[in-house]
């Protein structure tokens, strides 16, 4: 039999199945004759056709790795693997913590960690820390989720699970507003992206080493989206609409804690630079020891409203379906799409992309986007660098067509 000759220095070759077996076909008849009968049904032919099919599931599976080497198609572990070589960790899930629920029941039950309540959805909680009921039979205690993600605790009564703690008897959260949601494992699409934003993870000073900072999780968490420039004259100017000082750089930050994202700027950006914003965070230099004010923006929202005009695949899909894609997509949690983001237009193309991704089927005639105050339109609207779109579900209106 011949070499293996499908790597090449253009990369793996991954030939039609026929080519294979008719490369097969030839070296079997190279060995024993030219008369040699290769009918498929054949002893010989048999042969044949089973060396074909493992060549191809050999050639099949050296592209699949060879394709782990490109970061724009490597998924799994060999894309964390590449996001490690620029100092990116993967962020992991996390659990949704709901802290001050109220227990009650008789004085002066026990409550210890890991006992278990149920929401209205079925979501299941625990309890992350022991708690004795007080006098008058109640007490606070904080809950998590036991599955990682995005799971609601919502306010109202919860539901004990059977076999609970005897004497504990009611369980409720008085409130969502300080539930702390969980997040999923990004997908790889998602991490992805992450890396195209954090590749200059480890430099400084640069305008991509500042914005790479922004981005990493492991340095500023929970940042969805932002824009950054730059003023390196000597005098005031104004850049794309914003005014930034003399040899100054501004950023825009969507998400992220106003700490973690004073500490990103002032540990990544040149010394001497000045900053631009209205958020304003006193933040120590942990080497020099000296306290700096470090200066960035947050966005403007921008209300908007969305008319889709559909065609519904099915009556199983109905008209919350299609509100619930659009609210998936502003929130950026659709893999591939990056959503609302800071400075981003909002577009109608990609939001009818959003439907057909989340509700196959779904036939979109027309897709309308205006800020709130304006007339529909099918045009793109844009935002300033500073302002965010955000859209709410009473602002998506459904027109479903037959």
């Amino acid at each position: 039999m011949s070499a293996y000759l499908y790597i090449t220095a253009e990369g793996v070759i991954v030939p039609d199945t026929a080519a294979i077996l008719l490369e097969v076909n030839g070296e079997y008849k190279a060995v024993f004759g030219q008369n040699l009968n290769t009918d498929p049904e054949g002893p010989a032919g048999v042969l044949i056709n089973a060396e074909a099919l493992a060549r191809g599931e050999v050639v099949a599976n050296n592209a699949a790795l060879a394709n782990q080497i490109n970061p724009n198609i490597a998924g799994g572990i060999f894309l964390d693997a590449l996001l490690a070589l620029t100092g990116v960790d993967v962020p992991p899930a996390t659990n949704t913590f709901a802290p001050g629920i109220e227990v009650a029941g008789v004085y002066p039950t026990t409550i210890p960690a890991g006992s278990q309540a149920k929401t209205p959805a079925g979501d299941i909680f625990q309890t992350t820390e022991s708690v004795s009921l007080d006098p008058d039979g109640t007490a606070t205690v904080n809950f998590s989720a036991i599955e990682a993600g995005p799971i609601a605790a919502p306010a109202g009564a919860w539901t004990i699970l059977p076999g609970g703690v005897l004497g504990w008897e009611t369980v409720v959260n008085p409130s969502a507003d300080d539930v702390l949601l969980g997040t999923a494992q990004p997908s790889d699409a998602e991490l992805r992206e992450l890396r195209n934003n954090t590749l200059a993870a480890q430099g400084s000073s640069l305008s991509e080493a500042i914005i790479s900072g922004l981005y990493n999780p492991a340095q500023t968490p929970g940042v969805r989206s932002l824009k950054y420039r730059e003023n390196y004259t000597g005098s005031t100017a104004v850049i794309d609409g914003i005014t930034l000082v003399k040899n100054s750089i501004w950023a825009c930050v969507q998400g992220g804690s106003d700490a973690d994202v004073a500490a990103t700027l002032l540990a990544f950006k040149t010394g001497g630079t000045n900053w631009n914003g209205a958020v304003v965070v006193p933040t120590l230099d942990p080497n020099s020891g000296q306290t700096y004010l470090v200066k960035f923006d947050r966005p403007t929202a921008v209300p908007t409203k969305t008319r889709a005009t559909v065609k519904l695949p099915s009556s199983v899909i109905t008209s919350d379906d299609v509100k619930a894609a659009i609210l998936a997509y502003a929130a950026g949690t659709i893999s591939g799409m990056a959503g609302f983001v800071v400075g981003g237009s909002v577009s109608p193309f990609e939001e009818a992309a959003a439907l057909n991704a989340l509700i196959p089927g779904i036939y979109v005639r027309k897709l309308e986007v205006a800020k709130t105050a304006d007339a529909f339109g099918t045009i793109e609207v844009p935002l300033a660098l500073n302002q965010v779109a955000t859209i709410s579900a009473n602002d998506i209106d459904v027109v479903v067509i037959t």
